[in-house]
């Protein structure tokens, strides 16, 4: 009978153990709450539990032991800070264009000694411990910990908002979200009006749009008391480039005259009056356009030409010395050598001319001396020569006597820091030490009262620097034969709050944090 008993008996429930997918659970854990990586709940508990799950099919075993490390890849590649996968097959062409050396590079950026150190340090102390601690208990419990962990902090930022844009004071926004459509309806109004402006005394106007620079890599570098940043009239503290990629970054501020659009409305036809192009040909300036590159990568000049509406002349740079090689080993011309062409250049004010350098790109390398260091090894020379270069054309256009208004707007930092959530020179997120740019204006053949610099310290984005050229062409102070006052001029510079978007992501600030939102995930702290 009692044979009997045990044959008919159900067979015991039992669930696998972990085993050393506890070390793949609790280094994850680990570096979330380090803020070196997400973990998406939900995605984390079902691939614990299918580890668990018992299985009495031989068949259903092995498809599981074959498929878990992909699963366990792809779920460590969802969690990690790096680019959707959808944007890699959208910029797999462009990606395609990295030489081996820099691919290199960035591997070396991600797999550092001490990651690795750490990784061999967890599987010594895995190897000692597990047969001795119940670690399936540990991962459970440590997954609990993010659950709550994240439980809080969605209670604490649920109905906050970003700071109060223009326009907004003392509104009470129920979500981040309402308060960001707010944020966008209201810069969809503002514009500043050329119309009734004219241009009496000509002079020219040069934008200098230089890649990766911010003042997080100034200060970084140590460089952000350069003696180039005293000798502008107007410096700009918090200017925000509103986006971290360079194609935006251009659209946006040849689209200075009007507010801050959405990042898919720079891709859609805008009201002339938004493009600075147009209001300064309606005032009689000429156009033309300079790089010291070829303008093909990612597609670059066509942006210039389609979105931002700067169709005009482009000088030829072709026989000016190279001084880089790009990551795709295109060459990059001498910043020195094309401001000696433009100096050249005959002068018929009033002239409006775009000039677009690369020389601070990642992945860029030096030709001839230090042609041995990598791109993060050689960041600071660069900077250096940008800014000494700079100078020298400071110098000359004082020495010209020259009546130009120079403009210098990097499109966004380097990012050469990082951060937590994001390696040393990648900017998939727009984060506030990549997008707080140094914003310079420069009056040449222009007396002023004061020498000293003007800094401007409130929150401000392209819009100012339009209402800036509106301000200066309106006042006519390049007509007027006695010292000038610029305080005047800046005093009523429209500020814009802080809100910065890429395709896929986007950061806005309340009180003193700034938050990240990820594609239509929720918003998070973002911890620098």
């Amino acid at each position: 009978m009692s044979e009997h008993l045990d044959k008919s008996a159900k067979p015991e429930f039992r669930l696998f153990n972990l085993g050393v997918w506890n070390l793949y659970f609790i280094l994850k854990v680990y570096f979330y709450f380090n803020g070196n990586l997400n973990f998406h709940l939900i995605e984390n508990i079902a691939f614990f539990l299918l580890i668990l799950v018992p299985l009495s099919s031989p068949t259903l075993l092995l498809l599981r032991k074959l498929s878990l490390p992909f699963i366990a890849a792809f779920l460590l590649y969802y969690d990690s800070w790096l680019p959707p996968i959808k944007h890699l097959f959208s910029q797999a062409q462009n990606l395609s264009g990295f030489d081996s050396e820099y691919i290199i590079e960035l591997i070396g950026r991600l797999l550092t000694v001490e990651l690795l150190s750490l990784f061999v340090i967890a599987i010594l102390v895995y190897n000692m411990i597990k047969h001795h601690v119940r670690l399936s208990v540990i991962s459970a419990l440590l997954i609990g910990g993010v659950f709550y962990h994240q439980a809080t902090l969605s209670l604490d930022i649920t109905g906050q908002a970003f700071n109060q844009p223009a326009g907004a004071q003392g509104k009470i926004f129920s979500s981040i979200t309402e308060q960001l459509d707010n944020f966008y309806q209201t810069e969809s109004t503002r514009v500043v009006d050329y119309s009734n402006t004219e241009l009496k005394a000509p002079f020219d106007i040069l934008l200098l749009n230089i890649c990766s620079l911010s003042w997080g890599d100034l200060r970084f570098t140590g460089l952000d008391n350069h003696p180039l940043l005293k000798r502008f009239d107007v410096l700009f503290s918090q200017f925000n480039s509103a986006t971290s990629y360079s194609g935006p970054a251009a659209i946006r501020l040849l689209r200075a005259s009007c507010g801050q659009s959405p990042h898919e409305a720079l891709y859609q036809e805008t009201n002339n009056q938004c493009y600075l192009a147009d209001n300064l040909k309606k005032l009689g300036f000429t156009t033309q356009m300079a790089m010291n590159h070829d303008g093909k990568f990612d597609s670059f000049e066509n942006y210039i030409r389609k979105e931002g509406k700067w169709n005009s002349n482009k000088i030829d740079v072709n026989y000016s010395p190279v001084s880089q090689r790009s990551f795709d080993g295109s060459p990059i011309y001498s910043d020195k050598a094309i401001f000696n062409l433009l100096l050249k250049s005959e002068y018929s004010p009033p002239k409006a001319t775009y000039y677009n350098s690369v020389s601070l790109h990642d992945g860029n390398k030096i030709v001839g001396n230090r042609a041995d260091l990598n791109s993060l090894e050689n960041y600071r020379p660069r900077v250096v020569k940008m800014l000494n270069d700079l100078n020298y054309l400071f110098d000359s256009i004082e020495q010209s006597k020259r009546k130009v208004m120079v403009i210098l707007v990097p499109e966004h930092g380097a990012g050469i820091e990082g951060d937590k959530l994001q390696i040393s020179g990648m900017r998939e997120f727009p984060a506030v030490d990549i997008t707080n740019i140094p914003v310079g204006i420069k009056f040449f053949g222009l007396e002023r009262e004061s020498a000293a610099t003007i800094e401007i310290d409130q929150p401000s984005s392209y819009l100012a620097l339009s209402s800036l050229i509106q301000s200066v062409i309106a006042a006519d102070i390049y007509g007027n034969d006695q010292a000038v006052d610029l305080l005047p001029l800046v005093g009523a510079l429209p500020s814009t709050e802080y809100v910065s978007e890429n395709e896929s992501s986007m950061v806005g600030k309340y009180k003193n944090n700034y938050y990240l939102k990820i594609d239509q995930e929720d918003w998070m702290l973002y911890q620098q």
